[in-house]
């Protein structure tokens, strides 16, 4: 499951877990527009890639990639500043696994429309 702030058009948030790089989610212009992904159980991640869509990817800044065990409790894995450029993949990593279910990216200086293509969250169960 997952969900965002707003919603442009058809542009709908599952978008950005289906598997192809040539759909996006996207949404309205918000003051601090967000994606999240719910992950199912609790995850050791290690690391998140976001591929950018292929059009205005400049749109794409100002990033705080968030985890955590609920939505309204999470702790930042990862600031990108940017901006990105189209189809650009990024790549974030921490020093040690951070557990959570929730996986939250919000561009956090708006008003912005916020567009992904893809997230690919990598991670292993907790034991």
């Amino acid at each position: 499951m997952c969900g965002q702030s707003s919603t442009y058009l058809n542009e709908y948030a599952e978008h950005v877990v289906d598997g192809l790089a040539n759909t996006h989610h996207h949404t309205k212009q918000d003051q601090t527009p967000y994606w999240w992904v719910d992950l199912g159980n609790i995850y050791n991640i290690m690391r998140i890639e976001v591929i950018n869509r292929h059009t205005s990817g400049y749109r794409l800044h100002d990033l705080d990639i968030a985890v955590g065990a609920r939505l309204d409790i999470m702790s930042i894995f990862a600031h990108y500043k940017g901006p990105a450029k189209n189809y650009e993949h990024l790549f974030f990593q921490c020093n040690r696994y951070t557990a959570g279910r929730y996986v939250n990216l919000t561009i956090t200086k708006g008003p912005e429309f916020f567009h992904v293509a893809e997230v690919n969250v990598i991670a292993c169960p907790v034991c």
